[in-house]
């Protein structure tokens, strides 16, 4: 094996890889599923590429390909997703990203292993970005969020996909002083006094389309309640933030990040989320 090899797919969807030894080099007219058959990705012990909407179908190749190897052969290559943030606006440069996955700052930025909760993740995208009608029913049941989204009587299916797609992981906002901060995250989803429209927002209509027939008394609507009383903004931030707190939980199978307890204001309201949350994982 050769050490970290780096991967990523620019804007016009052509593949660059470098390795310890080897400079960033393109890869015309060569597609994820034959670049993850060759011997390079072979020699590999680990494989760094961004979290990001171009790589969803290269991360989702590498997830396919390391777990059939390590399941026929026993080797296990670790495929390392980083926060784009580590490109300070710069993901338009290729050689400039390949250049920040190599550097020793890397350890600066949030990382983690690729799991099967990404792959759902980044399946999902890939549908989008194939502008596929139908995402499979695995992106959507596994991916990490639904265990928040599908507890909301009045959400859209097709605006949280889009949600999602757009938020691609809410690890890549987090501050990293305050972990639990979302206020980069509301600002990228448009949730600030000066930029949100009621009538575009993809975030409010994610939660929101059910919400002219909602039952106010449903404990499960607690978003609507907050929205009477507060607005649309006040509720849709307050989905955001559920919506992330119970994706990350799930990504990371760490309880650190969401607790009923806190979150909920009402009884009725934790008492209800934790029945759904057993019967989701029963």
């Amino acid at each position: 094996m050769s050490g970290w090899h780096r991967l990523h797919t620019d804007e016009k969807g052509v593949i660059w890889s470098a390795s310890d030894k080897t400079r960033p080099q393109r890869h015309f007219r060569t597609k994820p599923e034959q670049l993850v058959e060759s011997q390079w990705i072979r020699e590999a012990e680990f494989i760094s590429l961004l979290g990001i909407p171009a790589n969803a179908e290269l991360i989702c190749c590498l997830y396919d390909k390391v777990n059939v190897l390590h399941k026929n052969t026993g080797q296990r290559i670790h495929v390392i997703l980083y926060s784009p943030a580590m490109c300070k606006n710069r993901l338009d440069d290729p050689l400039f990203v390949m250049t920040q996955l190599f550097q020793p700052q890397q350890q600066a930025y949030i990382r983690h292993e690729l799991i099967g909760w990404d792959y759902a993740a980044y399946k999902l995208i890939m549908s989008r970005r194939k502008k596929s009608l139908t995402p499979s029913a695995y992106a959507v049941l596994y991916h990490p969020a639904w265990a928040a989204l599908s507890f909301l009587p009045t959400k859209s299916t097709s605006q949280s996909i889009d949600l999602l797609c757009k938020i691609v992981d809410p690890r890549w906002f987090i501050h990293p002083g305050h972990p639990s901060r979302l206020t980069k995250l509301y600002s990228y989803l448009g949730l600030q006094p000066t930029k949100f429209d009621e009538g575009v927002n993809t975030a409010l209509m994610s939660w929101a389309s059910g919400f002219e027939h909602a039952d106010e008394d449903d404990p499960r609507n607690f978003l609507v309640r907050i929205a009477k009383r507060k607005g649309y903004l006040a509720a849709t931030k307050k989905f955001v933030q559920f919506l992330s707190l119970v994706w990350m939980r799930v990504a990371t199978n760490s309880d650190k990040w969401f607790s009923p307890e806190l979150f909920f204001k009402r009884d009725d309201e934790r008492d209800e989320f934790e029945d759904h949350w057993e019967s989701y994982w029963s």
